[in-house]
This record gives structure tokens, C-alpha cells and sequence, in this order.
């Protein structure tokens, strides 16, 4: 393409004499600066040399025009000279300072803050606003967002399109597609602006628009590169560069900058904030996601199943254990429960009578018991005045009150000279209370039938309605008057003994057994021990909780791959959009943020709405009366809260890495 210049300059056969020249005559140092330069591609076992040799050097604000033909190499060299590609060899420096030995961050930084791109195609959002498109570089700056909104408005106005602010991509023209691109390579400085093509898809009106904006902006102290194949174009600048098979062939000064440029001041917001970039990236997130709302809809659904099964999972968990602990609770602390043995006679199975009155005495006078009482009980109908209601009639000792976890509401219990003297006294319960009494009658010293027993009643107590004595209307008198009037019988159906909390649980056990073995001659009782069901059912319980977690788990991993496979075909889709953003200056870090992002608040949305289902399905087990028992607490709710941060983070970890280690070369390519 040499002759398309020879006209309107004197033909240099490199670029690198006349510039160490310059340097002598004690100019400023180039700002982009390229020594035998050369970029190599492995293709197969072919090796393609896309550069070969370029020795190059740009000062701050020129116009620099690329020209060639289609694979002479001018699009490589221009995404060397953006700092989107390595060389192979040689060397390249921004502004004096080495590229090669910079890391990928250290790229980033100078694209973020040293160059401005432009595009042939544009790329932009098309889910983002002109202004949004235009602020997209300040994010990875760290400029605020009121400021980055407010200068991104100011620039639209300057370049005629501050009526578009809030106008999608798609409903603008080319042209003004072309200017929010140019207004975007501006917002962080734009020292450097590369163009690519620039005016490749826009008519010749709209080009000559363009162009004439290059020139003020280098005017201005911006440096321009662009890249076209375009003589019309290439004219506009003010030196061109012309390549062919990977080298230099032509350097052309068509016009010299009348003025020292001046340096356009650099438009920075200071270090990057992780905080503030999160919350940008959650709301970038949440435009993604309405984008493809039907496909995210059915993938947090999935998320939903598996929080909703681990919340479901833990209150079943956490209600049966209280439900089951509160029953031992019932029986009391350290209590243990003896019952007659039973023997095997031919076919029958007949329980022999072993336990008696005079068993009691003795257990409760060992000095390591707090008390011992029988709990006969039978069945009976209890009657007063035209009123009655049947109950379960318990033959107990006094110290019976003091072993369980009964409140007197009313009177008191039966004392010691109750059970020697065979009183007919009786406590009874609030259900029973109410059953054979108005709310007006006084029940205190009242005197009741139980079968043909006239019984006085001296108090009213209130047995735990989880315990086995608060399932029915219950009614209490002394077991001296039990035995004798109501069974006429004199062994006890079982004992209740409290072990003292200064013994051993275990060493106590075993002395009650030894004692009653050396009294009867014989072990004919069985000892139902309440510590050991309830560490037994601890064990049951953990073992229990483990499969169930491991179900709901199963669910939820399921739903994670459902994410992850998801966030994987996204990152396909937005291969190039992603590499605009690392154009743009966006770090690998700031690329595995916003999928890592997008994953967790796909998990979070999942893990809301599984809350909710959860607590809506555990409520509407409640009211239908069905025979599992739920408990939701706010450990169920960090339970979900954790499984689905948990579920985010392990779904996006694999798409973030594989998006964050896209070429941007590659990506915009596509």
C-alpha cells in the first residue's frame, strides 16, 4: 500500500533512526516504544510469525494510522500496543516502564489507566444504558459510582448525545454507538486511544464525524492509534505506519503537531475497592440474571428444593429431639425406674410380684437417694355432683412432687402423716378441675368419688403435658390409700427413685441393683434407666440427622451442579464480553468476582425462597396435625443461609476460573 501515500510524503524505511534522531535533538521520550519485537503463534506443530522484527515508536499526542492488508498484522501489533498480548520477543515499554516485566494485575492497571479502546463492532452491553456502557471502565478504577455516573453523562453531553443517556445499544445508531465507545475509552483519561476499524461499519458522513473527533481529542493531548485498511481514514492522521508480512515496510509523517500536546489528566478513583466492586458486581449480576429470567427461574428452583430440604431437615432434627427430651424430661433428672421382672411360665407370660412398700422405705432411706415412690395407677371414673371424667388415678408417695417437675397451683400435696394414716386426700389436674367444677365452684376441700372412694381433694397440679402423666386427666393420692382402697393389692407395679447428683449416675445404679438383689435373694426386677435413653436416643438422633442431612444434601449438591453447569455455558456465551472487560482493565480477579457473584446471588435468591417454602410447608404440617414434630430457629435459618453461600461459592468457583483465564486476544475475536 505504499503508493497510496507516496504522494503526500517523503517514503522512511524505518520508524526507529528517526526516532533516536529525535531523542538526540533532546525531545520527549516516546510514550510507546517497541524494540525488535516479534509475536509467534503455535499452530499445530506450524509456527506463524504474526510480527516479525517491529521496531516502533509513539510519542504522546500524535495521530498514528496502522495500515495493511488483511493478515499483515496490524490487529496484533494494536493489541500488543494495548497490552492485550505478550511479544514473543523483544521488548515494549508504556511510559518508560518495561511490559514484560509486569503481571497480569500490572496489565490491567495500565489498561485501566493509560489506554482507551474502541471498537469496529462496538461492544457494548446491550443490557447496559449508554451511561452504564460508559462508566463500565471506572468500576475496575475504583471511581465512586456517583462520580463515574456523573462523568459518563458529562462526556455523552460532549459528544452530542446527552438526550441518550438511558438508551440501550440496540435503539441507537451506528454512529452513536461509535461515540458511547468513544466516550467509554475516555472516562478512566484515555492517555492512549487504540481504535480498531473504527469507522469500518459507519458510512462516510458518520466517518468523517469520527475521524474529526480523533483529531480533537489529539488536539487535546490524547494519543491515537488507529488500525484501518482504509486510505481515506489513514489520511486523517497525522503519521502512518504501513505493514506487510509481520514488518514495518513504510513510515509516512503526513503533518507535524504545530504545539507541544499537552497531557490529558488522568481520571483516577484511587485503588480499586473489593467492597465497592462487590456491590457493583451484584447489581451486574442481577441484570444478568433478569436477562435470562426463564433460564435462571428453573436453575434457582432447583437451588430452592435443596434449601428448603436442608431447612426441613434441621427442624425435623431439632423438634424431635426436643419433643423426645422433653418427655425425659418429664420423668425427672437422674431418675431411674424399677418394674417387677418378668418370668416365663409355659406359654404364659406372668409378672411375678416382687416389688413392695417395704422396698420404698428402703430405697429412700439410702443416703445416696433424694427419694423413691411407687407409681401405681388404674384407670377411673371420677365423679362430682352430675358431673364426671375419667382419669388415670396414681398411687404415689409424697416425695413423688419432688422427684417430677410438678407445680402445685393450688393447696398442696399429701406430707408424710397422709401416707401412714391412709388418707383419702387427693390432688388433681387443671383438665379435671375443669371437667367436674364450674368456674365459679371452689374445688379446695371438695370431696370426690373415684369408683365407690369418697376422696378429699387438697390440691391442684399442673404435670408437663409432654410427660407420660400430663397425656390424660391425672389425679394423685397417697399409695398407702391407692393400695388398700382403689387396687386391694399389695405389690407396686413400679418404683421411681432419684439418684443424688453427688453420686456417680452409673455407681448408683449399680448399688440399687446389688442392694435389691441381697434383699430378695434373687434379681426379680428390671431397672429402666431414663440418662441411658436419652444418650441412646442422642446417638439415634445424630445417626438419624446425618442421613437426613445427607438426602437433603444430595439435593442441594445436585442443584450446585445444576448452577455450576449453568454458570459454565454463560461463560461461553459471554466469551467476548469478557474480553471487553479485561480490555477495559478488569483484572482476572475482578472477572472470577462477578461470575463468582452471579453464582452466589443465584444461590442467595435460592436460599430466600427456600426459607420461605420451608417454613410454609413446616406450618402447614402444623395445621393439618400430622405427627412430625418441627422446630425453625435461627440456627435452622444459618443452617440455610451457610448451604446456600456454601452452594454459590462451590458452583462458581470452576466457571469464575475457567472465565478468568480466557484470552482476551481470543475472546474478542469472537
Amino acid at each position: 500500500m505504499r503508493w497510496l501515500f507516496g504522494r503526500l510524503s517523503r517514503r522512511r524505511s524505518a520508524s526507529s533512526p528517526v526516532e533516536e534522531r529525535a531523542a538526540q535533538a533532546g525531545e520527549e521520550p516516546p510514550l510507546l516504544l517497541l524494540k525488535g519485537v516479534h509475536r509467534h503463534y503455535q499452530m499445530g506443530e506450524q509456527t506463524v510469525a504474526a510480527l516479525a522484527g517491529i521496531d516502533l515508536a509513539i510519542r504522546a499526542g500524535q495521530f498514528v494510522a496502522i495500515v495493511g492488508q488483511s493478515g499483515s498484522g496490524k490487529s496484533t501489533l494494536l493489541n500488543l500496543l494495548g497490552c492485550l498480548d505478550r511479544p514473543s520477543a523483544g521488548q515494549y515499554h508504556v511510559a518508560g516502564h518495561d511490559t514484560g516485566a509486569m503481571t497480569h494485575d500490572g496489565l490491567a492497571a495500565v489498561r485501566r489507566h493509560t489506554f482507551g479502546f474502541v471498537f469496529q463492532g462496538y461492544n457494548l452491553l446491550a443490557r447496559l444504558s449508554a451511561r452504564a456502557n460508559v462508566a463500565l471502565p471506572a468500576i475496575y478504577a475504583g471511581m465512586a459510582a456517583g462520580s463515574r455516573n456523573a462523568r459518563a453523562a458529562l462526556l455523552l453531553e460532549r459528544l452530542g448525545l446527552g438526550d441518550r443517556l438511558d438508551h440501550r445499544p440496540t435503539q441507537l445508531s451506528g454512529g452513536q454507538q461509535q461515540r458511547v465507545g468513544i466516550a467509554r475509552a475516555l472516562i478512566n483519561g484515555g492517555r492512549v486511544i487504540l481504535a480498531d476499524e473504527p469507522t469500518g461499519a459507519l458510512d462516510s458522513r458518520t466517518s468523517r464525524e469520527i475521524l474529526a473527533l480523533f483529531r480533537t481529542l489529539c488536539e487535546e493531548g490524547h494519543t491515537v492509534v488507529i488500525v484501518t485498511h482504509d486510505s481515506t481514514v489513514a489520511a486523517a492522521a497525522d503519521r502512518v505506519i504501513e505493514i506487510a508480512d509481520g514488518r514495518i515496510v513504510a513510515a509516512h509523517t503526513l503533518r507535524a503537531p504545530a504545539t507541544p500536546p499537552k497531557r490529558p489528566a488522568p481520571q483516577r478513583g484511587g485503588a480499586p475497592s473489593r467492597i465497592r466492586q462487590g456491590y457493583d458486581a451484584v447489581g451486574n449480576a442481577a441484570h444478568t440474571i433478569v436477562l435470562h429470567r426463564l433460564r435462571n427461574l428453573l436453575t434457582v428452583l432447583g437451588i430452592v428444593v435443596g434449601i428448603a430440604s436442608v431447612v426441613l431437615a434441621v427442624a425435623m432434627g431439632e423438634g424431635s429431639q426436643r419433643e423426645v427430651m422433653s418427655n425425659l424430661a418429664g420423668l425427672g433428672s437422674n431418675v431411674i425406674a424399677l418394674y417387677p421382672s418378668r418370668g416365663q411360665d409355659g406359654l404364659t407370660l406372668r409378672q411375678t410380684e416382687t416389688l413392695t412398700p417395704v422396698d420404698v422405705e428402703r430405697l429412700a432411706a439410702l443416703p445416696f437417694v433424694n427419694g423413691a415412690t411407687p407409681a401405681e395407677q388404674q384407670h377411673l371414673l371420677l365423679r362430682f355432683g352430675g358431673r364426671s371424667t375419667q382419669v388415670t388415678l396414681y398411687g404415689v408417695a409424697p416425695s413423688f412432687f419432688r422427684i417430677l417437675p410438678m407445680p402445685v397451683l393450688a393447696g398442696h400435696t399429701f406430707g408424710d402423716e397422709a401416707l401412714e394414716q391412709g388418707r383419702m386426700e387427693v390432688l388433681i389436674d387443671t383438665r379435671t378441675r375443669e371437667a367436674l367444677f364450674a368456674r365459679h365452684e371452689e374445688p379446695l376441700g371438695a370431696v370426690i368419688l373415684a369408683g365407690d372412694v369418697p376422696l378429699k381433694i387438697v390440691g391442684i397440679v399442673q404435670p408437663a403435658i409432654s410427660s407420660r402423666y400430663g397425656l390424660q386427666p391425672f389425679a394423685a393420692l397417697p399409695y398407702s390409700t391407692f393400695l388398700k382402697r382403689v387396687a386391694g393389692k399389695r405389690s407396686l407395679q413400679s418404683v421411681l427413685l432419684q439418684i443424688s447428683e453427688s453420686v456417680d449416675h452409673a455407681v448408683g445404679i449399680a448399688a440399687v441393683r446389688k442392694l435389691l438383689e441381697t434383699w430378695h435373694g434373687r434379681r426379680d426386677f428390671e431397672i429402666f434407666d431414663s440418662e441411658e435413653i436419652r444418650a441412646a436416643f442422642l446417638r439415634t438422633r445424630r445417626v438419624f440427622g446425618l442421613l437426613i442431612f445427607a438426602v437433603a444434601g444430595t439435593a442441594l449438591a445436585v442443584a450446585s451442579v445444576g448452577v455450576m453447569n449453568m454458570m459454565l455455558v454463560a461463560v461461553a456465551e459471554r466469551t467476548r464480553e469478557i474480553g471487553l472487560l479485561m480490555a477495559l482493565g478488569a483484572r482476572r480477579s475482578d472477572v472470577m468476582m462477578q461470575f463468582l457473584v452471579e453464582a452466589v446471588v443465584i444461590c442467595g435468591a435460592g436460599g430466600v425462597f427456600g426459607i420461605g417454602a420451608a417454613f410454609v410447608v413446616g406450618y402447614a404440617v402444623r395445621a393439618l396435625g400430622a405427627p412430625v414434630a418441627m422446630a425453625f430457629g435461627w440456627d435452622t435459618v444459618a443452617a440455610a443461609v451457610v448451604s446456600a453461600s456454601l452452594a454459590g461459592i462451590t458452583a462458581g468457583v470452576l466457571p469464575a476460573c475457567r472465565a478468568a483465564r480466557i484470552d482476551p486476544v481470543d475472546a474478542l475475536a469472537r
